[in-house]
């Protein structure tokens, strides 16, 4: 059976994901009448941060359910973010975000 195109977004988050963020705890929510309206499609914890990632494919973008529920994980402290097709940039980003926070969190642990 071949992937949908947003399948292979999310194939492309997971490949990053696996080799960026090793050992990092993923749960990849389930859609349909057996997930949570809004839910972002990849959850994962690392090192004391959790992440969210909404995948889309080009051309589409979030419902406001969605975006409703990417914002409040950030006001919790979360790291949200929305990746649109394959883009690198935007995982390097996320990637960067991630490292920074784990940094200023070692930092406020060893004053």
């Amino acid at each position: 059976m071949a992937q949908t195109p947003e399948a292979k977004v999310k194939a492309f988050i997971d490949k990053f994901m696996k080799e960026n963020f090793e050992d990092a705890w993923r749960f990849p929510a389930p859609g349909g009448m057996f997930g949570n309206a809004g839910t972002p499609d990849r959850l994962y914890l690392w090192k004391g941060v959790f992440i969210a990632i909404e995948a889309k494919v080009d051309g589409n973008s979030p419902t406001e359910l969605q975006w409703k529920q990417l914002r409040h994980i950030a006001r919790q402290g979360g790291v949200a973010a929305v990746v649109v097709g394959k883009d690198v940039d935007k995982m390097l980003k996320l990637k960067e975000t991630v490292m920074k926070r784990i940094n200023n969190d070692t930092k406020k642990i060893n004053k």
